[in-house]
């Protein structure tokens, strides 16, 4: 028995190496055995997306009976893109990110713009609109999304990112 393993030490060695790496990438993959399903994948089971806006004419009001605005109009094409519902829910201003922070939506659609206090509790998709007049010096807007593993993918954003971020 003792020259079997003298002679396949390489062999069972390798054998070894190879089970360890199966094993390492299986709990990278589903983050030692703590799975739970990403954003998207939530999302898509719950069938419903959930944006957090403010009632104005830039993002979010009714016009004869029926939803409308800027930020509405990029959140229900998002929601028809993965063939989910869209839920709007508006709390007002101050309470956008808290809102976010509680779970109770999954990204802040609301001509939100990037300061040192917001980037330290989200993250912000790419630029989609430039804020500014001609003459004016406002910053682009972005959509907030709450800090996670998890970014969305699709029509209008980058590597899971309407230019979203999601929680």
């Amino acid at each position: 028995m003792k020259s079997f393993y003298l002679k396949n030490f390489i062999f069972l060695n390798l054998l070894i190496l190879c089970g360890y790496f199966v094993y390492l990438s299986y709990l990278l993959q589903h983050r030692d055995l703590g799975y739970s399903p990403g954003t998207l994948e939530r999302i898509q089971n719950s069938g419903v997306l959930r944006l957090i806006t403010t009632q104005s004419l830039n993002n979010f009001y009714l016009y004869r009976g029926e939803p409308t605005g800027f930020e509405y109009e990029l959140a229900r094409e998002f929601a028809r893109y993965l063939h989910v519902d869209l839920d709007v829910v508006t709390p007002g201003w101050n309470n956008l990110l808290v809102y976010l922070d509680q779970g109770k939506g999954d990204f802040v659609g609301a001509s939100m713009t990037i300061n040192r206090e917001r980037l330290e509790k989200v993250k912000f998709s790419i630029p989609y609109m430039d804020g500014s007049a001609e003459g004016d010096s406002s910053p682009p807007w972005f959509l907030a999304l709450k800090t996670s593993k998890t970014w969305l993918c699709g029509p209008f954003m980058s590597d899971a990112t309407l230019p979203i971020i999601i929680g």
